[in-house]
């Protein structure tokens, strides 16, 4: 298939795949450490996408190898690779977002008032109202955030930067999640606060004011978009999360 290119997608960009779901001619491989897809020359508007992934490689595809784009020498064997049709690969489905938050047991350190300011990355909101901002926002500021919505219908949005509605900010240091305007006391490196706290890669602590501490699961935010606003509001109004 000397003529086509690929690309090699790190795994957590996956997600981004979906969006070349309807273009035809794609196909889609995986190995161990990336996700792999091929197409034709004449598939200019995906391949122009799949270069605003993030560490996305791009190669031609020659029958010595793979050379990167752009240059003029092969640069690495071609992997053994199985590739399937993208449609046949990815099949939709629209997400729920939700966490469920675990209460951990009280944390020794404490939290201060800030001298300085720290930008926002995750905003706690209510269902109503997040629902009613989503289903108007342009796709673009959609497109920036991803979300998790509680039993309860609490919404923590995350991104930058955040939305325009009312609610409680806070700011994100190697997963440990803080309000605006507080700081950890003592003041310790996000690294170090991680390491006391026990911190799993796979998940948020949120720090209150008061000593608690909230586990949240990475995978139970979603990316934000009209669909996957609503099926998750209709979801918990009847109590499906």
């Amino acid at each position: 298939m000397e003529g086509t290119w690929v690309a090699e997608v790190d795994r957590q960009y996956a997600f981004a795949l979906g969006q070349l779901r309807l273009h035809p001619g794609l196909e889609l491989s995986e190995d161990e450490a990336s996700y792999w897809l091929q197409g034709t020359p004449s598939i200019e508007e995906a391949r122009k996408f799949l270069q605003s992934i993030p560490h996305v490689k791009l190669y031609h595809r020659e029958s010595s190898g793979l050379r990167l784009w752009g240059h003029l020498l092969v640069s690495r064997p071609l992997p053994v690779l199985s590739f399937t049709p993208l449609q046949a690969a990815i099949r939709p489905r629209l997400p729920i977002a939700k966490f469920t938050s675990a209460q951990v047991s009280p944390t020794p350190l404490s939290l201060v008032r800030s001298d300085s300011c720290q930008p926002s990355e995750l905003l706690e909101t209510t269902l109503e109202q997040w629902e009613r901002y989503a289903l108007f926002a342009h796709k673009v500021r959609l497109d920036r955030w991803a979300f998790a919505v509680s039993e309860t219908g609490r919404v923590l949005v995350r991104g930058r930067p955040l939305p325009d509605l009312a609610g409680r900010q806070y700011w994100e240091s190697n997963g440990v999640v803080i309000p605006v305007g507080w700081v950890p006391s003592p003041r310790i490196t996000g690294e170090a606060l991680t390491r006391i706290l026990k911190r799993s890669e796979g998940e948020f602590l949120i720090l209150s004011e008061q000593g608690t501490m909230e586990s949240i699961p990475k995978d139970e935010f979603v990316h934000s978009s009209r669909s996957a606003v609503r099926v998750t509001a209709r979801a918990v109004m009847h109590h499906e999360c």
